[in-house]
């Protein structure tokens, strides 16, 4: 029941992105979409079951294409 749910959540999501009828502006979308005209669909939402946990892994995702130094983050 809970995999049927996260992919109606999922689902929703992209819809609502692809559509316009969010306030998401245009240059938040990956270039990709703009440039293939492919709309985002629901293999591309990620769903994570805290804010933190998002942010982590996007800040590893971030890391994982970076070269040169380390970031450091001090406070």
């Amino acid at each position: 029941m809970g995999a049927v749910a996260k992919e109606k959540l999922k689902k929703r999501v992209a819809t609502l992105a692809s559509s316009g009828s969010c306030s998401v502006p245009e240059d938040f979308l990956d270039v990709d979409y703009a440039t293939s005209g492919k709309l985002p669909d629901e293999s591309d939402v990620f769903l994570f079951p805290t804010g933190m946990s998002a942010i982590w892994h996007a800040h590893q995702m971030t890391l994982s294409c970076l070269t040169g130094p380390k970031p450091v983050c001090f406070g």
